[in-house]
């Protein structure tokens, strides 16, 4: 601690694992980035509005004439708020906007090889692609591209993609 200033703690962490973390480091300034923050009184917090990313990339997919959406996601941590809850964002987007149909919601852990099971596992089950995915991270999206490529499947010409979080990765297949 003698040669450090502070403390920047990126990433999504459980409430205990934030503790853990503070309690380490907590004689020293922290800030944390990150889209729940468990612990707000021992931390400065830069974050994002989870609804206006949601609503933003649903206009956007709904502007272009896409209407049949599918959520894949990572499963929200433990203890995440309502408020800060992509899935839970994603359904009232879909109440507020009856033209819009969900094809379906596939969640699991971060990760393009996730990413790609995901995407695996819903077309596993289903014979007509979506208009478009809503995707909640970028590495889930990475994996739900590669399977989309090895099928042959054209992107944008045969179905969409929007994520949300802006992962640097994302630039490599854009």
């Amino acid at each position: 601690e003698k040669d450090l200033d502070g403390v920047v703690i990126c990433g999504n962490f459980v409430a205990e694992e934030m503790k853990k973390i503070v309690a380490c480091v907590r004689k020293l300034p922290m800030v944390f980035l990150g889209q729940t923050n468990f612990c707000p009184g021992e931390t400065d917090w830069v974050t994002y509005e989870v609804e206006d990313a949601v609503t933003m990339a649903m206009d956007c997919l709904r502007n272009t004439g896409h209407r049949r959406i599918l959520y894949l996601g990572r499963l929200d941590i433990e203890g995440t708020p309502e408020r800060n809850s992509k899935l839970f964002c994603f359904h009232e987007y879909l109440r507020r906007h009856p033209e819009m149909e969900l094809a379906g919601v596939v969640e699991g852990e971060h990760g393009v090889t996730n990413g790609r099971a995901m995407m695996e596992q819903w077309l596993a089950g289903n014979s007509i692609l979506p208009d478009a995915l809503f995707v909640t991270n970028d590495p889930i999206a990475i994996g739900a591209l590669q399977v989309l490529q090895e099928r042959h499947i054209e992107v944008p010409s045969q179905i969409s993609v929007v994520s949300i979080n802006g992962d640097c990765t994302a630039s490599a297949v854009s």
